[in-house]
């Protein structure tokens, strides 16, 4: 992941597949010590990126690319959904395609998928910041 964001979508597309078979790839020949390290790393720089002021959208694109490796894992799902709170809203036009799309929206209509499990984990954890705190 580089440090700015090509706004190019082919470049954008091209990096995101790479990700996602560099990832792919280490979780099958790397042990499992060493592919928990170099998990940390990536999600320390998708933290970074979408904290960012300028890099949200490779944030975004990261996300994209990993989150339907292994979805099943909660703790990757609930990681994401708060990455990508910190990316929205956003007057970014293509950032906010990216997450719509990350989250599992890909078509014109106002409502999600409701299989999207990314968009799940971020209304469940929504839900729970809107609930009255309990005494």
């Amino acid at each position: 992941m580089c440090a700015r964001v090509c706004r190019d979508e082919d470049v954008r597309e091209r990096a995101k597949d790479a990700l996602r078979e560099l990832v792919a790839m280490a979780s099958r020949d790397m042990s499992t010590e060493q592919f928990t390290r170099l998990n940390n790393d990536i999600n320390k720089r998708i933290f970074e990126l979408c904290s960012s002021a300028d890099d949200k959208l490779g944030g975004v694109m990261a996300i994209e690319a990993l989150i339907d490796l292994n979805a099943e894992e909660n703790t990757k799902l609930t990681r994401f959904a708060n990455y990508l709170r910190l990316v929205l809203p956003t007057n970014d036009v293509p950032t906010m395609v990216a997450a719509a799309k990350a989250l599992g929206i890909h078509t014109p209509f106002p409502l999600p998928p409701p299989s999207s499990p990314l968009l799940s984990a971020l209304m469940t954890m929504q839900d729970a910041l809107q609930r009255p705190a309990e005494h």
